[in-house]
This record gives C-alpha cells, sequence and structure tokens, in this order.
C-alpha cells in the first residue's frame, strides 16, 4: 500500500507551520483563534502599561476588519465604558474586561466602594473591605457585573486593602484632569494632609475624608 504524504505549509502571523499526515488532511482554522492571536496584547503596543496615556486618551478602534468588544475608561465620566475593537493598532485605552480597566485606571474604587451583588443569580461567597471597620467581610456575590471589591479569599481582601505599606505611599496625583480634593497619609508627620486627585490611577493613600484617612492610617489618634 503506498502511504501518501501530504504537506501543507501555512504562513500564518508570521510562523510557518508544516503538517504531515496520511490520507486526508483537513486543515481547520479558528477566526476567533486568529482574532486572540493577532491582537494579544495589541492596545498594549507591546509596551508596558502606561496609565498617562491609557486612562486619558479617546479609544481608537484600530484598522484591521475584527469586531471584538472592549472597554476603556472615560476620564470625564471617570468610569469604564465599551467599545468595538477591529483587533489591531489602537492604543492603550483598551481592556478586555471592565475589571481590568477599573483596576488600570480607577483603583481607589477596591477598597471604598460599597459591595454590589450583581445582576447574576449565583450565589458566591466573597469578601468586600469594609473601610469604616477596617475589615474584610463575606457577601454573597451573583457572579457577574459588580465592582473592584470584590476578593475569592479573605487573606486576598486583607493584602489588598489593609497594608500598611498604603499609609507610607506618596500621594498621587494620576494622569487625568479632574481636580478632587483627597486626603493622604503623611507617615512623616504621622497626620492626614490635603492633596489634589486628578481622578484616575493613583494608589490607595487616598482618602475622602480626612477621618477616612486617620481611622485606616492612625486608628491610636481617633
Amino acid at each position: 500500500m503506498v502511504k501518501a504524504v501530504i504537506l501543507i505549509s501555512v504562513l500564518v502571523l508570521g510562523y510557518t507551520w508544516t503538517l504531515q499526515d496520511v490520507g486526508t488532511v483537513e486543515l481547520s482554522v479558528d477566526p476567533s483563534e486568529l482574532d486572540s492571536a493577532s491582537d494579544e496584547d495589541t492596545s498594549r503596543n507591546a509596551t508596558e502599561f502606561n496609565a498617562t496615556e491609557a486612562c486619558v486618551v479617546a479609544p481608537e478602534a484600530g484598522q484591521c476588519m475584527g469586531l471584538l468588544k472592549r472597554h476603556f475608561y472615560n476620564s470625564t465620566s471617570m468610569n469604564c465604558q465599551v467599545f468595538s475593537y477591529h483587533g489591531c493598532g489602537g492604543n492603550q485605552n483598551n481592556f478586555k474586561t471592565k475589571k481590568k480597566c477599573l483596576e488600570g485606571c480607577h483603583p481607589d474604587e477596591t477598597c471604598t466602594a460599597a459591595p454590589v451583588t450583581g445582576p447574576c443569580k449565583a450565589r458566591k461567597p466573597r469578601y468586600f473591605y469594609n473601610s469604616t471597620s477596617m475589615t474584610c467581610q463575606v457577601f454573597i456575590y451573583g457572579g457577574c457585573g459588580g465592582n473592584q471589591n470584590n476578593f475569592l479569599t479573605e487573606k486576598h481582601c486583607l493584602k489588598r486593602c489593609h497594608s500598611k505599606e498604603v499609609c507610607k505611599e506618596a500621594p498621587e496625583t494620576g494622569p487625568c484632569k479632574a481636580r478632587k480634593m483627597r486626603y493622604f497619609y503623611n507617615s512623616t508627620l504621622m497626620r492626614c494632609e490635603i492633596f489634589v486627585y486628578g481622578g484616575c490611577s493613583g494608589n490607595q493613600n487616598n482618602f475622602r475624608t480626612e477621618r477616612q484617612c486617620m481611622k485606616k492610617c492612625h486608628p491610636k489618634a481617633n
């Protein structure tokens, strides 16, 4: 019996794959895989995340022919919104999920927002950080939607929101242009002071009131 050897070379995204098999070979390429491969980290342009660009610039659809759901940060309304991405090009204001968008551009929500169950019907135990009592507490998460104050374990919650290092960080205005009065803890002078917050990015040494700041970073003074 003669074995038929079929060699197929396919050039995709700069890679040559050689397939060898006996008999009939069927080559199937999933378009979604091509999309995910071609646009992987394209929105970051293979560079380190830069909040100054990502959180301020208008979203760009890009040049390709795809139609992908993405999120961008609106520095005017200070929230993340959906736009359609074409699969290549564009800029860094391009996130696969709302969660990643908020983590990149609006981290102050993570430890201060009230817990949100979300619209779905699952009943998943999660932890949120209570910035008033400075503890991590259980709530029931529906499985979709919600906000960033949502952790799988108490350990993750405490590590993110209750670190003493937060109170040692220098205040960060962030790249956006809002002018919001916030408080930060000055660990040298051991007091809370006012600074101007731009409305996105920054760090966790950022409090809406002097009382919240003192309670978290200087509880003995209360």
